[in-house]
Formats: structure tokens, C-alpha cells, sequence
């Protein structure tokens, strides 16, 4: 058995170092001010992490008044099995902006180990992506047009994922690269093509860190590092106040001049609810009235004092 979990850590890690030799342009994933309540979306090593079955549903309305506006839908659930060492999980996220949306499912794999004191975890994820463009939504001179409303692409293709996950009592880290392979559209043969080199990642970097100011109130900052294969950089700085462990009060600011305010209410021990509003501080603000996300997250924890009828 030591054996089989000294190789399974063998080769998780060699993936993982090969991930950062290459470098894939993959498809970007849609932005969330929520990232740090829901980070399986974009890393598979979080599978788990939460000590239980977590369940969570979110939606995200950006650029309200845009015609043509992303809208995204995720819908996730994961777990510890096997003595917590194996986290499982699954996440479907679908994505709709203009003519164009993708549905994105993916399977995750994370095996922790104990390291100083706290804990590692490494995750691989599999994923299917189906792409589709919709030319009816478009308004066309000629409405005669049959190319136009006739022609309509849809695609499903491959990909995987990896990430790292450290965590302690007081503070988290975490790495990922979402999708490592890329997939290019070739008109001689009218079907895409999957590559894996000579390409570019979005690469995700995060952390944060609790900090206990009073027995009711705590300091719960957070940050967030995004590399996108158009080659610039993302921040996302979040510092949150905790109140008596039950309401999450924040602000979150984004490089690209976006200003957010976050709150998050635990409904009891099991169920919350957390909502946050984007305004953006650039030129977009005239014709935009800012985003909304919403997300409910539901942990099966049950305390009983009663033992098992086993």
C-alpha cells in the first residue's frame, strides 16, 4: 500500500512539472469575484477540501445592460473519500456571450498528503467542452440570408487540468492550469485540431490567510494572480471581515479597474449564501451598469451524539 500511494505522489508530481515545460493556449476561463468560495472551478486539487460533501450553484450576469453579455452558470459538487486522502469532484460551468457559448464538464481527481503542518494537495482534472455558435441570433440585412440562419458549429473536445493545493490552520495556496491542451480550427480538413506545445496557459496563483482579531470578528484576506495567454497579468486583492462566523463583509478590486463589493451570509451550518456586485471604474461605465453573481453552497455536515445503528 505505501508503495502504491509513494507512485500515485510519483507521477502526479511529474505531470505537474510537465505541465510547466510547455505552454498551451487554452480556452479562458470566465471571471469570478467569488473565486475564493468556490475555487474548484478552477482547481481540481480543492476536490475535497472542504471535510465533506459541498454542493454549490452559482450565476454570474456581467456587463448588465450589454447587449450580448456573458452569462454564466456553475453548478459543482465534491468530496473526501477514503480517509480523506482522495477528494472527488465534478463541475459544470456553462458559458454564453453573443452568438457564441461552451459547456464545460470536468472530473476531479485530488490525493492529499501531510507535509509540515499543514496539508498538500495535487489535483488532475478531466474535461469535455462542447462550443457552439448560434448565427440565428444575428440581425442580418438580407433576411433571406440562409447561410446566416442556416449554419450553426458545434464541437466537443478533450482537455485536462492540474493544481496544487497547500493549507494549514491559518492560511492557503494555490496553483492551477485549468486546461493544458489547445484546440485550433483547420479549414483544410473542416475540423479542429488538438495541440499540447509551442502554445501558452492561463496559469492561476491564490492564497489567503485568516487572521482571529477578536473571538467574534476575524481578517480574511485574499489575493488572486492570473496569467493569460495574451501574455498580461490579472490581480484580484480581497480583503473580508468575518463577523461571529456567519457573515462575510468585502471589497474585491481587479487590475482591469473593476471594484467589487462582496457579501456572504451563513444561513445555518450547513447552507449559505453569497452575492457580489462589480463596478467598473473605466470607460466601459457608461454604457455598462456594473455585474452580479450570486452563489448558494450547501455542506453535508451532520453532529450527532447518537452512534451509527452499525
Amino acid at each position: 500500500m505505501c508503495l502504491f500511494k509513494g507512485k500515485v505522489i510519483k507521477w502526479t508530481i511529474i505531470i505537474m512539472l510537465l505541465a510547466f515545460v510547455s505552454h498551451v493556449n487554452g480556452q479562458l476561463f470566465p471571471v469570478s469575484s467569488q473565486y475564493m468560495h468556490n475555487a474548484i472551478v478552477i482547481n481540481p486539487a480543492e476536490s475535497g477540501s472542504e471535510g465533506a460533501l459541498s454542493l454549490s450553484l452559482a450565476y454570474r450576469n456581467q456587463w448588465v445592460g450589454f447587449d450580448g453579455s456573458p452569462k454564466t452558470y456553475t453548478a459543482s459538487a465534491h468530496a473526501p473519500v477514503k480517509s480523506d486522502r482522495v477528494g472527488l469532484g465534478i463541475v459544470v460551468l456553462s458559458d454564453h456571450y453573443g452568438i457564441f457559448n461552451h459547456t464545460i464538464v470536468r472530473g476531479n481527481y485530488a490525493y492529499r498528503i501531510e507535509l509540515g503542518r499543514g496539508v498538500l494537495a495535487m489535483g488532475l482534472a478531466f474535461s469535455l467542452t462542447n462550443q457552439g455558435v448560434s448565427m440565428a441570433k444575428l440581425i442580418a440585412e438580407d433576411a433571406d440570408d440562409d447561410v446566416l440562419y442556416g449554419f450553426g458549429e458545434s464541437t466537443t473536445k478533450p482537455n485536462f487540468g492540474a493544481g496544487l493545493l497547500y493549507s494549514s490552520q491559518n492560511y492557503y495556496l494555490g496553483f492551477s492550469i485549468p486546461e493544458l491542451m489547445s484546440h485550433h480550427w483547420r479549414n483544410d480538413v473542416d475540423t479542429h485540431r488538438n495541440t499540447s506545445s509551442d502554445l501558452k496557459y492561463d496559469y492561476f496563483i491564490y492564497g489567503g490567510y485568516h487572521l482571529q482579531l477578536h473571538p467574534q470578528i476575524a481578517l480574511a484576506p485574499s489575493i488572486m494572480t492570473r496569467y493569460f495567454n495574451s501574455n498580461s497579468l490579472q490581480f484580484d486583492i480581497t480583503p473580508q471581515l468575518i463577523i461571529s462566523d456567519k457573515i462575510w463583509l468585502g471589497v474585491n478590486y481587479r487590475t482591469e479597474g473593476i471594484l467589487s463589493a462582496l457579501l456572504r451570509c451563513k444561513i445555518d451550518d450547513q447552507l449559505s449564501a453569497a452575492y457580489s456586485y462589480d463596478f467598473d471604474l473605466g470607460d466601459k461605465r457608461q454604457y455598462i451598469n456594473g455585474s452580479h453573481e450570486v452563489m448558494l453552497k450547501y455542506i453535508l455536515k451532520y453532529k450527532t451524539q447518537i452512534a451509527l445503528p452499525r
